[in-house]
C-alpha cells in the first residue's frame, strides 16, 4: 500500500483503532503525542489510537504538522 501512495501518512481502520505501521508509526507518536514501539519479534513498529473520537481531530493533526494523510476505513 506503502507503493501506492508515496510520501503519505497511512492510518488504517483496524477494528476499533486507527493503526498507523513502520516509519508512519513513528511519525504519528511524535504528532499526535501517542506511543510508538517495535516488538523484538516483530518486522515493523506500530502505533494506534481508539475510533471512538473520530478520526478528523487525528488527521488534522497529522495534516497540520505537514503531513499527507491517506486514511483507509475497513
Amino acid at each position: 500500500m506503502k507503493t501506492k501512495h508515496p510520501g503519505m501518512v497511512l492510518m488504517l481502520e483496524c477494528g476499533y483503532r486507527y493503526r498507523f505501521f513502520g516509519e508512519d508509526a513513528y511519525i504519528a507518536g511524535k504528532v499526535l503525542d501517542i506511543f510508538a514501539h517495535k516488538d523484538d519479534d516483530a518486522m515493523f513498529a506500530t502505533a494506534s489510537v481508539p475510533t471512538f473520537n473520530g478520526a478528523n481531530a487525528y488527521v488534522k493533526k497529522l495534516v497540520a504538522s505537514g503531513h499527507k494523510v491517506k486514511f483507509e476505513l475497513q
